[in-house]
């Protein structure tokens, strides 16, 4: 055993310093462990027994607690296996074994409860927080792609380097009203866009399937026509009657131009829920430094412990608060692929549903003077 890694247990972190925070400032823990002590100390709960190893004759395993403390430390603050395995005092294979080993029981654990596939139920009450709290009714979700930087994986070609100029998998998500992610689709080439990762998400395939269904249509306004309910995303997406896009172009009239604004303030919630994804998990901050399969097993472990965190600590609300005036089944997707014909004509007219109904009986009394024609 080399030299640095023989006092592992009275010299490395988790003796020297981790186990002090556990002890001390509940705000150094925090700032450590990336959530309060009670929400840690929980999750440590329900994830032991998948992370605990057995003694051996001749060593002590790891603790289950030290294994998670390192883990959360990767994703928490992006530090490199080679720096982790000096400061844990633990062999860089080890260290890797932990956090891959880790990362998969932190979703095989919280996925059922924290990041379940959404039903009816939960799609309906998404919709009604849209509604009251966005003001755009019939809106069940947000739908936007980011790129995970990663470092070039051996033998992939230009597979993986998109037109940002690096290596990335894509993360695809769907974000409900309170920043909490619906669903996730992580491993995406980074050559591909938003709508080429969308298309073959496993979010299409459950819909063709089946297996994930939406709410009826229904009427956004006292005798209004039925009007699907939608996810709303960025000019990215295909214009469906799932994927709702705004209007483009910018000399637009006064009904379109609400409608964008409108949409704006119901498509920046998975922006946002990035954002927060982003500065609680700092492992997106620089390129992972791991193989395809293994960062998408840390990307998805970040995921779901960012709906573990929300639920139990909630979000900071310096960093959520949003001024409400500020700018920032299967009939959805029979002919999905290409996204031509009768699909993009009925979007239309959903469109212009929407947008009549914002001006009318849906406006809300802010909205010409968030567009400048107040």
């Amino acid at each position: 055993m080399k030299p640095l890694f023989a006092r592992r247990a009275e010299r490395g972190e988790y003796r020297s310093l981790v186990q002090d925070i556990t002890e001390g400032d509940k705000e150094f823990f925090q700032t450590y462990m990336r959530m309060k002590k009670d929400t840690y100390h929980h999750l440590l709960r329900i994830i032991e027994n998948d992370i605990t190893k057995k003694d051996t004759r001749f060593r002590k395993s790891i603790t289950a607690a030290e294994r998670l403390a390192l883990t959360l430390r990767f994703l928490g603050h992006g530090d490199s296996q080679a720096i982790l395995s000096i400061v844990y005092r633990i062999g860089k294979s080890t260290v890797c074994k932990i956090i891959n080993e880790t990362t998969q029981a932190i979703w095989r654990v919280l996925q059922p409860e924290e990041m379940p596939a959404p039903t009816l139920e939960r799609f309906r009450k998404s919709e009604n927080q849209f509604r009251m709290r966005w003001h755009f009714p019939n809106c069940v979700g947000a739908i936007d792609g980011k790129h995970v930087r990663i470092t070039c994986p051996i033998n992939t070609g230009s597979e993986y380097y998109n037109y940002k100029g690096f290596f990335s998998i894509v993360l695809l998500a769907v974000v409900d009203s309170d920043y909490n992610f619906l669903m996730v689709d992580v491993g995406g080439y980074g050559s591909q866009n938003d709508a080429g990762v969308f298309r073959h998400s496993q979010f299409v395939r459950a819909l063709f399937k089946g297996d994930l269904k939406l709410p009826e249509c229904k009427p956004v306004e006292e005798n209004g026509p039925p009007l699907p309910h939608v996810i709303v995303g960025d000019e990215a997406f295909p214009l469906t009657t799932f994927p709702m896009r705004p209007f483009p172009g910018t000399e637009l009239s006064d009904e379109r131009a609400v409608y964008n604004y409108r949409f704006s303030r119901a498509r920046r919630i998975s922006e946002n829920a990035f954002g927060i994804l982003v500065n609680k998990w700092r492992i997106f901050h620089r390129p992972i430094q791991m193989s395809v399969e293994n960062a998408v097993r840390a990307v998805k472990a970040a995921c779901v412990l960012h709906n573990f965190v929300h639920h139990l600590d909630g979000h900071n609300p310096a960093m959520e608060q949003q001024d409400q005036q500020s700018t920032q089944t299967d009939y959805c997707l029979h002919a999905l692929p290409g996204s031509r014909g009768n699909i993009t004509q009925r979007a239309r007219e959903i469109q212009l549903e929407f947008a009549k109904y914002f001006m009318t009986t849906g406006a809300v009394d802010w909205q010409m003077k968030s567009i400048g024609r107040g």
